[in-house]
């Protein structure tokens, strides 16, 4: 029943008032939302680079033993083609390199690891694995999200102000 809503002194300082904090609140709570997807997008590429070192390290390193360059480039080429994996390759002490991607120029995660065969008891180092992620599909979902959820919290906070209005304009009408 809102017939002639004009907005009293006190309750448009009210109004004003509230909107901006509502403004604040919705900025801080965005900031902090998108922060920690963003950082959850990031450590979930770690988790990655850890489930290749203990998913694949074993096989490359037979593979590396048995100096098989096929089954080697095949494994380089596989991991290389996970998300957020860049860049891979395999060096064998000396022998042989085995690449595949391109290293990302922004924003890399790198990873190297040893691999480790063990022959008669003994381990023997016969090589490595670096690996090059990207953040940069994490800061494309991050981009993507920014319109979407600060636009969300805008709405929400815009209908609580405007709702918070008529009570304040009654309120203050004998003032």
């Amino acid at each position: 029943m809102i017939t002639n809503f004009t907005p009293r002194p006190l309750a448009r300082k009210l109004l004003i008032l509230t909107v901006l904090f509502s403004l604040a609140v919705t900025l801080i709570t965005t900031a902090g939302q998108l922060y920690r997807e963003f950082k959850t997008d990031i450590a979930m590429v770690g988790d990655r680079l850890e489930q290749i070192e203990t998913s694949f390290s074993e096989s490359l390193s037979a593979s590396a033993w048995a100096l098989d360059a096929s089954r080697l480039k095949s494994d380089v080429e596989g991991i290389r083609r996970l998300p957020a994996i860049e860049f891979a390759s395999i060096t064998v002490k000396g022998l042989t390199s085995i690449e595949s991607g391109k290293r990302p120029e922004a924003n890399p995660i790198e990873r190297k690891l040893k691999l480790v065969y063990i022959y008669e008891n003994k381990q023997y180092e016969i090589g490595d694995l670096h690996l090059v992620a990207s953040s940069n599909g994490a800061r494309d979902r991050l981009k993507d999200r920014i319109l979407v959820t600060l636009s969300t919290n805008a709405v929400n906070t815009f209908f609580i102000a405007i709702f918070r209005a008529y009570p304040v304009d009654a309120d203050t009408r004998y003032i």
